[in-house]
């Protein structure tokens, strides 16, 4: 089945498909899931962090494809300075990490809304007690 590229996502979708054309084709897709949702300048920031993710380190297309497919999730569950806030610290794991960042990534993508935890959710939001009042 032939993918239809919109003239908007083509840009982003050529660069993409440099890397991984399954990629590209997944940018494709969860673009025009997300882009509804967002405005203008809230989609162009979005396709940034795509493409930041995608250059961000070896293997960062597993990075990428991890954050397109938990794209629409988490568009539904925060509000977008949160979403930009969980992309750029998905951005300096995958540089971190070397690219691994994937593993963190894709930790979330199982994850059901009530169980959204750290790394998933920014800093700040406390999700649980501080470690010395866990139970062991």
């Amino acid at each position: 089945m032939s993918l239809t590229v919109p003239t908007a996502l083509r840009a982003t979708y050529d660069q993409l498909a440099t890397m991984s054309s399954a990629v590209a084709r997944r940018y494709v897709e969860v673009a025009t899931v997300v882009q509804p949702a967002f405005t203008p300048t809230e989609f162009a920031i979005w396709t940034r962090h795509c493409l930041q993710l995608a250059q961000s380190g070896w293997r960062a297309w597993e990075s990428v494809d991890a954050f397109l497919q938990l794209s629409p999730f988490l568009q539904q569950r925060l509000v977008v300075d949160d979403l930009w806030t969980w992309a750029e610290h998905g951005v300096a794991l995958a540089r971190l990490l070397g690219g691994g960042g994937e593993r963190v990534l894709s930790r979330c993508e199982t994850a059901s809304p009530g169980s959204l935890r750290t790394p998933c959710l920014p800093p700040g939001r406390p999700v649980a007690a501080p470690i010395s009042n866990r139970r062991r």
